[in-house]
């Protein structure tokens, strides 16, 4: 592993929430900004708010990239707090500059739940004082407009969870997390479904959180590739088996998983960040954070490498200490390979690429 460019970002909570590589350089979005840097560190574009600043606070946001820029889903709550928070969706041009939206999707007390990384598909939950609860699946039109028919994937949710969206071979698959394990569905282009919902478990026939009294942060990262969905989960909760992260590999064409793995525990933390995930050269990679208490300045962060079958090529990696309580690691893939940007001690108002020489 060696440390490569440094990285400026805004001031956020939770740092950088999205990396991807588009058109010769990185997209960095945090909970309401988004912009695009050089390998090398350069500002190509300086980071922009995408959401209606005056208006709303933007949190948990999701990447798309188009043929004609970027598309941003994220969850909206109204700086006027008698007003109801909604899912939201804005489009940006090549330049990042908006071209359409933000727009609400679903009812109030909703919010972005899972946004297709093409841009053809969205998730979203609705609340409980939605009256109408749970995850829900469509298709989206360039405009932003959910479009054919809106499907419920589960009546039910967890409000600190999320789902994810892949784009497959031949349609989409949908992973959603509920207390207990990752649920996958998938649906063929045209928004139908097909098959039945699989519950991801371990060959031990529980679920990494089976033992979990109460699931704070339960969700997941989700990435395709050589004809498999790659799914990094994780979570922690009030009991002294937590945090735990762990991987799903799905077949693509019959949506059956070829393996499910919870790793063992790596320290004795007592908190945890989900795996962020990345592929490259056909393999898999996974980086997470835990910390050992709820007010602790330093994480611990973590790296493995994982095949098409399931297989882990690595053992656990140790990236040593990031800085700052919520900054986790986010992995990502360059065009010569894995990067996971982190916040070291030893510069505490930038974020470093580590490259990873493993594929």
């Amino acid at each position: 592993m060696s440390s490569g460019s440094t990285f400026m970002f805004p001031t956020s909570s939770y740092g950088i929430v999205r990396a991807v590589w588009w058109r010769g350089g990185w997209l960095f979005a945090t909970d309401s900004q988004i912009g695009k840097f050089g390998a090398d560190g350069s500002v190509l574009i300086p980071f922009t708010t995408f959401s209606d600043e005056a208006m709303e606070t933007s949190h948990d946001p999701y990447l798309a990239v188009t043929d004609t820029g970027v598309t941003i889903g994220y969850a909206g709550s109204p700086k006027d707090t008698t007003q109801p928070p909604y899912g939201r969706l804005v489009a940006l041009d090549e330049q990042l500059v908006i071209k359409t939206g933000p727009v609400n999707v679903g009812v109030a007390y909703s919010a972005i739940a899972g946004l297709a990384p093409d841009g053809r598909a969205v998730a979203w939950y609705q609340g409980y004082l939605s009256n109408a609860e749970g995850y829900r699946f469509s298709l989206l039109t360039p405009s932003l407009t959910p479009s054919g028919t809106t499907d419920l994937l589960d009546a039910g949710f967890e409000s600190t969870e999320t789902a994810e969206i892949a784009v497959g071979a031949t349609g989409f698959a949908v992973f959603y997390r509920k207390t207990g394990c990752p649920t996958s569905q998938r649906f063929d282009f045209a928004g139908n479904r097909v098959g039945t919902s699989v519950t991801l478990k371990p060959s031990s026939g529980n679920c990494p959180n089976d033992t979990n009294l109460y699931a704070y942060r339960s969700s997941l990262h989700s990435v395709f590739a050589a004809g498999v969905h790659f799914v990094g989960f994780g979570d922690f909760g009030t009991n002294g088996y937590q945090p735990w992260a762990g991987y799903a590999v799905v077949d693509d064409s019959t949506g059956t998983a070829r393996a499910v793995t919870a790793f063992p525990r790596q320290d004795s933390s007592l908190f945890g960040e989900t795996p962020t995930v990345a592929t490259f050269g056909g393999n898999f990679a996974l980086a997470w954070s835990t910390s050992p208490n709820g007010s602790s300045t330093q994480d611990n962060n973590y790296f493995a490498l994982v095949s098409a079958e399931g297989t882990q090529l690595s053992p656990v990696l140790s990236l040593g200490l990031s800085v700052g309580k919520y900054l986790a690691p986010i992995v990502a893939a360059s065009p010569t390979g894995f990067v996971v940007f982190m916040v070291v001690p030893a510069t505490p108002t930038v974020y470093t690429a580590f490259n990873i020489g493993c594929q």
